[in-house]
């Protein structure tokens, strides 16, 4: 996120030039000039990175204006009763009736008044503040005021704002809001900025804040009503933690966490939590087949972990620990392998499930940093019936559970619309269903394993899939279960049922309604249905998914067993190639060949690797945009060879007679006469950039639209909706471009998350609200080859062995 201020001035005149000077193509379409780029010309802010301000230099201080009345000295303020108050984040203040509301949602809001005619603006605000801007006031507002001036052509002689302390404000609690404030008085302008911080941070880092600016005012008429609003301001109390469990109440936990840690997941087999803001660290509980995977994953250290006994949680345990063979924690912009210890208790679940916990963290971290915070809060309370683990090759007592039958098919309540029921049978597998033609009717063409088939309904907002398949990874229907509804929570969770051979699950997600049912038959294969539709048709799709999951139907044990397709495939050669016939990964199919090299899909290995690993195709030497490009790269250049480069490529290009003119004024002697018409040197131009450095495609230039227009595919595909990007990171390198940046809506207001796919994890506070995209040049464009919405840690890491880029390219600054 950029300067919070510029973004505040940009909002409160409103000013479209600031907002537009730090993303690209807010202003589209066209590019005349606001008001905003007239008042705050030449004010662009780099990315602030993640730092203490402490450590930068302070900005210099103006000796002439006195500093602001310190509300501490001055006598009790009363708030007039005509003001409006607003509330956000548990902070709130009060403004006069004639300030308008610029700006609000959920979380945050902006309050202000703006006077066109005399370029006068004041606002109050409450919003977020990133880590990387906690410490940065002074940095911040240092140059704004200078900014400010250019555009009202007033000389400020070098004057800078004078910075003092703002009196606390303290809730019942003793919460406390801590604040600076900064002015600065000149003859011709008056600048006024406040801002307060929540002295509590939250769990990554950042803090709630209320700020305060005036620009242009009158000082005796805007600072009265300033120290009004100042002293309106209130903090509440923070609510008391709320008391949560995980891994069915094995778990007990507070929300919040303590100061540094946050909830990283919440499944059903999995709970896990992680420091904040960076990921250093992590606890992960777990039960069922993630447990025993985990006590069993020794290949995950770089050697044979040393073994032990010891407790945790009060619980004796077998410990496993050593350092990880592969990076997993974050350290500055550096991930790093971790020390990890791994607990199995002594006592198993009812069923001889194991419970396993592990702990991951960086070695720095742990020269500072210790568990004891959370662990100090977290309780583990084993059930009642929790037996001792059976040792190996002993097999532990069934469990004690009931097993309901299928729900029974439902008495059609509004199910009298569904007509012409008929059934449909898999070839293969011999999976069946009854379904209404009047509801759902099948699409698109079969499958090439003949597994099932996708149904739909006649408007296209619901769907139907049908199919079979061999179990090849050897899971129970209870993990089959966990897996179909493991990030469910109990809220969203309608129906969540098992058998010895079946489970049934219904669940609602960002509105949409997900009903599936599964029979695991004796020859080891699942018979699967799953619908889905709108919230807003339950009353009709509801009662006819209840009726179609009921008649789902294996065949009985005297049909033949399903036949695999010819020729036959190993289930876990198939299984594999499922997991990995999408990838973008050379290394997933040299994988695949590796285990299977006469394989089913051997030579559709070959060829994607074949594809993956192709050099992008040369740059046409006709193309408009490549000829444009090369010509800015050139434009202000002193040297008449550089114009004469253009016209090797281009004899009649577009700027052809303008390079002709800058090589005669620049006393060169290589003047190209003009050729015949038609006539074009077919030699490949030079690229833009340099390969063997890297830069930031300059704005408004032909390289930079094309980079932009490559990361919005998809990004607006996964989000549903148009978007443009500020930018804290984008570095090219000739061949490969990162982008590092913040979705915007079209209007450069902030993205509403809950309209995206990302609600979910977005109101869990499990995501962030940047995207990156690695790119590739394709002949005179770019496109994405890979992408990541919402990362909570140095995510593009993941991106440097695959595809054999340095780290240089994603962090600038390193």
């Amino acid at each position: 996120m950029k300067n919070r201020w510029i973004l505040a001035a940009a909002l409160l005149l409103p000013l479209g030039a600031a907002l537009a000077q730090q993303t690209d193509d807010f202003a589209i379409p066209g590019d005349a000039e606001t008001e905003a780029e007239a008042f705050l010309d030449g004010a662009q802010i780099a990315p602030d990175p993640v730092e203490d301000w402490a450590a930068a230099p302070a900005p210099a201080t103006a000796t002439a204006p006195p500093a602001a009345p310190q509300p501490a000295a001055a006598p009790p303020v009363e708030i007039p009763a005509d003001w409006t108050r607003h509330s956000r984040l548990g902070m709130s203040f009060a403004t006069p009736p004639d300030w308008q509301v610029m700006e609000e949602s959920d979380d945050s809001i902006s309050v202000g008044l703006y006077d066109r005619q005399a370029m006068r603006a004041a606002m109050v605000g409450i919003d977020y503040i990133v880590p990387g801007q906690i410490d940065s006031f002074e940095k911040d507002i240092g140059d704004l005021p200078q900014d400010a001036s250019k555009g009202l052509d007033i000389d400020l002689g070098g004057a800078t704002p004078t910075v003092t302390e703002a009196e606390p404000v303290v809730a019942a609690d003793g919460a406390r809001l801590i604040g600076k404030r900064a002015e600065l008085i000149h003859p011709d302008l008056y600048f006024y900025a406040q801002e307060y911080q929540k002295e509590a941070r939250n769990e990554r880092g950042g803090a709630d804040g209320l700020m305060m600016m005036a620009i242009n005012f009158p000082r005796e008429e805007i600072l009265p009503i300033l120290e009004i609003i100042e002293a309106s301001v209130t903090l509440d109390a923070a609510p008391p933690p709320e008391a949560e469990t995980g891994l069915d109440g094995i778990v007990g936990y507070p929300m919040p966490l303590p100061t540094g840690w946050k909830r990283w997941t919440n499944m059903q087999d999995a709970l896990a939590f992680a420091t904040s803001p960076v990921y250093s660290a992590s606890i992960v509980f777990e039960t069922g087949y993630r447990a025993r995977g985990s006590w069993d994953g020794d290949d995950e250290f770089a050697n044979p972990p040393d073994n032990a006994r010891g407790e945790i949680l009060g619980q004796p345990a077998s410990v496993k620990s050593g350092l990880t063979g592969q990076p997993y924690m974050q350290v500055g912009y550096s991930m790093v392998p971790a020390l990890r210890t791994v607990y199995r208790l002594d006592l198993c679940l009812a069923n001889g499930d194991p419970v396993v916990i592990q702990t991951y963290a960086a070695e720095k971290w742990l020269e500072t940093s210790d568990y004891a915070p959370l662990l100090d809060v977290v309780t583990l309370t084993l059930p009642p019936d929790a037996i001792p683990c059976p040792q190996p090759g002993e097999e532990p007592a069934a469990p004690v559970v009931a097993q309901p039958a299928p729900p029974p098919p439902p008495v059609a309540q509004g199910g009298e619309a569904a007509s012409g029921w008929t059934v449909y049978q898999n070839a293969r597998f011999g999976t069946s269903v009854r379904y209404p033609q009047s509801h759902f009717a099948i699409t698109g063409q079969p499958p090439e394993n003949d597994d099932g088939r996708a149904f739909a309904s006649p408007d296209g907002t619901a769907s139907m899939l049908v199919w079979g398949g061999f179990n090849a990874l050897g899971q129970t229907i209870a993990e089959m279960a966990s897996e179909a509804a493991e990030w469910r929570d109990t809220a969203a969770m309608e129906v969540f049922l098992t058998g010895d051979t079946w489970f049934s699950v219904k669940y609602r997600d960002g509105g949409i309604v997900t009903r599936r049912q599964a029979i695991l038959d004796g020859q080891d294969v699942l018979h699967s249905v799953l619908i889905r539709y709108p919230e807003t048709q339950e009353a009709d799709f509801g009662p006819v998914a209840e009726a179609i999951v009921t008649s789902l139907a294996a065949p009985t044990d005297t049909a033949p067993a399903p036949v695999p397709p010819v020729p036959q495939a190993d289930p876990m050669e198939q299984a594999f190639w499922q997991s990995v016939r999408g990838s973008s990964y050379p290394a997933d199919f040299r994988a695949y060949l590796q285990n299977w090299p006469q394989g089913q899909h051997a030579d559709e290995a070959r060829r994607r690797i074949a594809e993956l690993e192709a050099p992008p195709p040369a740059p046409q030497v006709n193309d408009t945009q490549m000829e444009l490009a090369f010509w800015q790269s050139i434009q202000g250049a002193n040297e008449p060879a550089m114009y004469q480069a253009y016209l090797d490529q281009w004899p009649n290009g577009t700027f052809a007679s303008l390079a002709r003119l800058q090589i005669q004024r620049l006393g060169g002697s290589g003047v190209a006469p003009d050729p015949s018409p038609g006539v074009i040197t077919m030699a490949p131009p030079p690229p833009p950039q340099p390969a063997a450095r890297y830069y930031t495609p300059s704005r408004g230039t032909a390289e930079r639209q094309a980079v932009m227009d490559a990361a919005r595919v998809p990004v607006q595909a996964e989000l549903g909706q148009p978007v443009i990007f500020l930018v804290s990171v984008l570095n090219c390198d000739g061949t490969w471009c990162y982008l590092q940046a913040e979705p915007l809506r079209p209007d450069g207001t902030k993205l509403d998350w809950r309209t995206t796919p990302y609600a979910r994890d977005w109101a869990a506070d499990v995501m962030s609200d940047v995207v990156m995209v690695l790119m590739r040049r394709q002949g005179s464009g770019y496109q994405a080859v890979d992408h990541i919405i919402g990362p909570t840690d140095v995510y593009w890491y993941n991106w440097l062995a695959p595809y054999g880029l340095p780290e240089r390219l994603f962090n600038p600054n390193g």
